[in-house]
């Protein structure tokens, strides 16, 4: 992923060490949701010999490469989430322009 927005070059990560903890959450959601909606076509398409070994040894293969393919998004999403509920201030936008943290100066509305 790059590091800023192509458009308004606000950091994906907005200067807090934790701040993707959010986007873990996205990213489990989704995934634990694509896994539940995978087993449950297959085994409806599959009853009543339902194929319950492979389908074991298959949710280990979706939970696994879900988590590596859905992360971006889950990026994405959380910064947009984050936006929506704590919208940049002139302020933030001004101290990223500085340099952010390499500036020596906290964020503005910390």
């Amino acid at each position: 992923m790059k590091e800023r927005c192509p458009t308004c070059g606000i950091p994906f990560n907005r200067a807090e060490d934790d701040y993707f903890i959010g986007a873990y959450l996205f990213n489990l959601i989704a995934v634990e949701l694509i896994v539940a909606a995978a087993l449950t076509i297959v085994a409806v398409l599959t009853y009543p010999h339902v194929p319950w070994t492979a389908l074991q040894y298959s949710t280990i293969v979706l939970v696994l490469g879900g988590a590596f393919v859905c992360y971006p998004f889950a990026k994405t999403t959380w910064i947009a989430f984050d936006l929506w509920l704590r919208p940049v201030t002139p302020e933030e936008m001004q101290w990223y322009r500085e340099g952010g943290s390499a500036s020596g100066r906290d964020l503005p509305q910390l």
